[in-house]
């Protein structure tokens, strides 16, 4: 279970935007990381690299018993007839370690050849093994999977810090890239927007974004190879073994899809109430001196006890289907390796077949590795996929606001604005707010330098209007106005 600052709670807490055309956006973020391509490369390299270390541990736990303790742990089965020798052969033809035992696959040859290196004996017959023969294999093979360990690791930092390396600059990139965009709208822009959602795409889009570059995508990344390679791994050793390891992944997956859905849910739920808090907050203290004039405290008062209780509720609700799924998985993945550990038991004690395969004690201990690693994995793309899809919603958002074009814009062959003197000229200008609902209609006048002019009339009659038609707030819709 994992849990901190990128826990469940954490990560389904965040609003679960969907993106409209997510490869759109993706194509269009990916051409941010284009100089740095390197460290996304590395990335990908270490990812493969401590992945395959997730992999081949329990494999070489399977080769430690199977090529050096089998005949010890043989002699447990004495009682039950053919167990011993049963187990005892089986291991030993699963022992490819072993002198003549050809290596399957690339990883299978490299693990060999680093525990034969510098001339290491290979283990023979493990029957006529001595004492220092097994001690010296079992300390050579430990060392080698503490170096798995240690390495597979270290690569998974690494990862992490190129990966949060490109995005801290493609992010820097794009803030300031938002941040001038923004100065170049005009005012009729910003009167249609809300200035807290335009502060959002810069703070907690791209923070979305950050999230699911320096953690999400990675998690999500070498948690699907790990699935994919666990799984082609337990099929190619023996197929029913794996299916019957794999028999609770369905149900897993089914709560764990249950369950986080009617927290991100519930989580909507809570941002909308936390919505509704800040948007008390603000009305109240922005307004204070109204309130205390017009003495609406305690209206004010009440009205925030009922929005706060009810964004209590919410998180509440929210927490309770979080606080589920973790022991609901803990549950399933202990079922699992209980079937594992039943299985494989009985098939030891009985011939060491299941269901017509072989099967040895470094084969059960390896099933039972490839199980514990096999259930994390599925808890940690559920919830992760989730800020993936907020990221890439996110990136959408930033990417609709590079998009506006800016209302107000100066004509390919615009000459360079000279020194004025001052004077202003309305000739005919109109202008609209809403398309279709004039505002001003042909007003000329003309203010020579020096000249004081007071405009009055009735409100919405466009006096607001002239003053920010004068610095091209807004443009005319006809006429023009002339300095």
């Amino acid at each position: 279970m994992f849990g901190g600052p990128h826990g469940p709670r954490a990560i389904l807490s965040q609003e679960t935007l969907k993106p409209k055309s997510a490869s759109a956006t993706l194509a269009r973020l990916a051409q941010h990381f284009g100089p740095f391509w390197p460290s996304l490369f590395a990335a990908v390299v270490m990812v493969i690299v401590s992945t395959w270390a997730q992999v081949t541990t329990p494999e070489m736990i399977g080769q430690l018993v199977d090529c050096y303790l089998a005949p010890s742990a043989g002699s447990a089965f004495a009682g039950f007839p053919g167990a011993s020798a049963a187990g005892a052969s089986n291991a030993q033809s699963n022992c490819w370690l072993a002198e003549g035992h050809a290596p399957s696959g690339l990883s299978q040859t490299i693990i060999k050849a680093a525990f034969t290196a510098g001339g290491f004996p290979a283990p023979n017959d493990a029957a006529s093994l001595t004492q220092d023969d097994r001690l010296s294999g079992l300390g050579r093979l430990i060392l080698l999977i503490i170096a798995l360990f240690v390495g597979g690791a270290l690569l998974t930092g690494l990862t992490f810090f190129a990966m949060t390396w490109a995005g801290q600059h493609v992010l820097r990139a794009l803030r300031l890239e938002v941040f001038a965009h923004l100065h170049a709208l005009p005012l009729s822009y910003y009167a249609e927007q809300e200035a807290g959602d335009l502060m959002s795409r810069i703070t907690n889009d791209t923070e979305t974004i950050n999230q699911a570059i320096s953690f999400a995508l990675v998690n999500v990344a070498s948690g699907v190879l790990l699935l994919a390679w666990i799984a082609y791994n337990m099929l190619t050793k023996n197929v029913p073994f794996a299916l019957l390891s794999m028999s609770v992944t369905p149900i897993m997956l089914l709560a764990t899809v249950y369950f986080s859905g009617q927290a991100r849910k519930a989580f909507r739920k809570t941002r909308v109430e936390m919505g509704s808090v800040n948007a008390n907050l603000q009305e109240s203290i922005s307004a204070v001196r109204e309130v205390q004039a017009f003495n609406r405290a305690e209206e004010n008062i009440e009205q925030f006890r009922v929005t706060n209780a009810a964004n209590r509720d919410a998180n509440v609700r929210a927490v309770a289907f979080t606080s589920a799924l973790a022991p609901a998985l803990e549950a399933l993945g202990y079922l699992a390796l209980a079937i594992v550990t039943c299985a494989g038991g009985l098939a030891l004690l009985n011939g060491a077949e299941l269901f017509g395969t072989a099967v040895s004690l470094g084969l059960v201990i390896t099933f039972l590795g490839y199980v514990q690693r096999f259930n994390h994995p599925i808890q940690q793309i559920s919830v992760l996929w989730t800020n993936i899809q907020s990221a890439i919603a996110g990136a959408e958002r930033i990417f609709n606001l590079l998009d506006v074009v800016p209302a107000v814009q100066d004509k390919a062959n615009a000459k360079e604005m000279p020194v004025i003197q001052g004077e202003v000229e309305f000739a005919g200008a109109s202008a609209e707010y809403v398309k279709g609902t004039p505002v001003l209609h042909q007003v000329s006048f003309k203010v020579r330098p020096g000249q004081t002019v007071a405009i009055v009339g009735p409100t919405g009659a466009g006096k607001t209007t002239i003053i920010n038609l004068i610095p091209r707030f807004y443009d005319v819709t006809g006429g023009a106005i002339k300095v």
